[in-house]
């Protein structure tokens, strides 16, 4: 049993007046069925063992902002386990993520953020970016890519002992008092160990053109070691101006530029 993390569940639920633990109470934001209380398991890159993602919470719908404008995205809450790879002293974790729409074809591309900072992180300020639109997500003031680093309440990092957790509730803004449509946000939240990344799970939301939240991929997936996204978000990351390094090393084979 994670008390820590569910200790860290009730008081983020609890923040911003009590508007995420509201709207689960109200129904507003309703849980993803197949999804809530399972796990989704890759194999841990360089070592052996398993990284387990459990979903704690997988909900989606409609929850105010801390200005009390209603809001349509997902709120979920991952523990993240090793399982036999031996004993490590820190697991962290790193979140990177993208903002979407649905083109023509049916693929999701990526759209340039509204905040200028989160642009410059997305690659936008680059004629020849690497993974185009994906950014470290991490708030503006911390200089760490690691999402406990900086006094963050909504996550903690964990060890071979204890899972490590990360709490999430991304949403789109109605546009000039319309329902958000076509729109949605990508995540991909990654174990990290020794400056390895083990693994990471694919999870987000998506509005379609109706107004209907779901999650998105459906069914979040699991991977090991780290995608392109991932590395070159850090690398974005790491090439600002007052950022700090992370240390994370990238695979044989591959390089930066």
């Amino acid at each position: 049993m994670d008390d820590r993390g569910d200790r860290l569940e009730e008081a983020f639920e609890n923040a911003a007046n009590g508007s995420v633990r509201a709207a689960v109470s109200e129904g507003r934001l309703q849980s993803v069925g197949d999804v809530q209380g399972t796990t989704i398991v890759a194999r841990a890159a360089r070592i052996s063992g398993e990284v387990r993602f459990h979903f704690h919470r997988a909900m989606v719908g409609v929850y105010d902002s801390a200005f009390g404008t209603p809001q349509v995205g997902a709120y979920v809450s991952i523990g993240v386990e090793l399982v036999d790879c031996g004993t490590h002293d820190k697991l962290r974790l790193v979140q990177v993520c993208r903002e979407v729409v649905r083109g023509p074809d049916g693929r999701m591309l990526s759209v340039k953020p509204r905040d200028e900072s989160r642009a410059e992180r997305s690659g936008y300020s680059e004629p020849d970016a690497r993974s185009l639109g994906w950014r470290v997500d991490q708030n503006l003031a911390h200089p760490s890519v690691y999402w406990s680093d900086g006094g963050r309440r909504d996550g903690h990092d964990g060890s071979s002992e204890r899972a490590a957790r990360l709490l999430d509730a991304p949403a789109s803004l109605p546009d000039r008092a319309r329902p958000p449509a076509n729109v949605g946000k990508e995540f991909r939240t990654c174990a990290i160990s020794d400056c390895v990344v083990l693994a990471c799970v694919a999870w987000g939301y998506y509005i379609d053109d109706h107004g209907t939240v779901m999650l998105h991929p459906a069914p979040p997936f699991a991977y090991s070691g780290a995608g392109s996204e991932v590395l070159d978000a850090i690398d974005r990351w790491e090439r600002i101006p007052g950022h700090a390094q992370s240390g994370i090393a990238q695979p044989a084979g591959t390089s930066f530029r």
